[in-house]
């Protein structure tokens, strides 16, 4: 059974401390905020789990050209619509500064 503390600041409720560290309450959910500490029981660092983070895709695909060029910049210029360089058979993006593929071979 653990034993935590209750910490108030203005009758609000502003952490619960607990043995590895707090828990701090945020607008729709709470926060656990862990303790790294030395040999000798001192805190050293605080630290958190990382927020979720937002993952952005460009499929390549021109039935999604529209909603990909209005989020990311350089897309129509990069597309590629050769079925030969394509990696699925339909498009691909050239990412270097080559015009071609036969550009990034070492002579």
């Amino acid at each position: 059974m653990d034993i935590c503390e209750l910490i108030y600041e203005d009758s609000i409720l502003a952490y619960v401390q607990h043995e590895e560290g707090r828990i701090v309450p945020d607008t729709n959910r709470f926060e656990y905020q862990y303790y790294h500490k030395d040999h000798l029981g001192n805190i050293r660092m605080t630290f958190t789990a990382p927020k979720a983070a937002v993952a952005y895709l460009a499929t390549m695909k021109t039935s999604n050209a529209t909603s990909e060029e209005a989020e990311f910049g350089n897309i129509a210029e990069t597309r590629q619509l050769d079925a030969l360089q394509a990696y699925n058979g339909v498009a691909s993006s050239r990412l270097n500064g080559a015009d071609k593929v036969q550009d990034l071979r070492l002579e």
